[in-house]
């Protein structure tokens, strides 16, 4: 018999979520709170103009927050935090500090590399059965949330020169 060689598909990060999220919708009518889940789109960021990405930096964004939140307690945890990657994917520094900080704050962290395996633990999650969790790494306990204060603006964002707060009635 002659063996053939197989090709595995190699999906992007962007299509392992987009996947995860197509199923997770389908779980809504069960598992209302599901629908508190949201994504935080940092990627954007990179093919936004240098305007756009100052503004999105002044009205919080983070470098390496997580990918998806679940904004809701379950069991022992206060959250549940998503960072997909794709099979060869590796955590940034900044994505290993905010995983490492949220699940030193009790929430459950997973890096996930295939959207079926995401939401079985989401819904491991929201049934309770999960707990306080750290799945796909190892936090860094020694890191800690004071190394998260300064934040670190996304590649091709200049931090502005000096800062403006509003007058009162002036808006940002």
């Amino acid at each position: 018999m002659k063996k053939t060689a197989t090709k595995t598909a190699h999906l992007t990060e962007h299509q392992i979520q987009a996947t995860f999220v197509a199923w997770l919708e389908l779980h809504y009518r069960e598992f209302p709170a599901l629908c508190l889940g949201l994504a935080v789109p940092n990627q954007a960021v990179g093919r936004s103009t240098e305007a756009t990405k100052a503004r999105l930096c002044r009205e919080g964004l983070r470098a390496g927050f997580p990918d998806w939140i679940l904004p809701v307690a379950c069991g022992d945890a206060n959250g549940l935090a998503i960072e997909f990657k794709s099979a060869n994917g590796r955590l940034t520094q900044k994505q290993r500090a905010w995983l490492s900080c949220l699940y030193q704050a009790q929430w459950s962290v997973a890096v996930m590399r295939d959207a079926a395996s995401a939401l079985s633990m989401t819904l491991d999650y929201i049934n309770g059965d999960l707990g306080h969790a750290a799945i796909g790494f190892e936090p860094d306990l020694s890191i800690h949330f004071s190394q998260l204060a300064e934040p670190t603006p996304p590649a091709g964002v200049r931090r502005p020169s000096s800062t403006h707060s509003p007058r009162q009635g002036e808006h940002a």
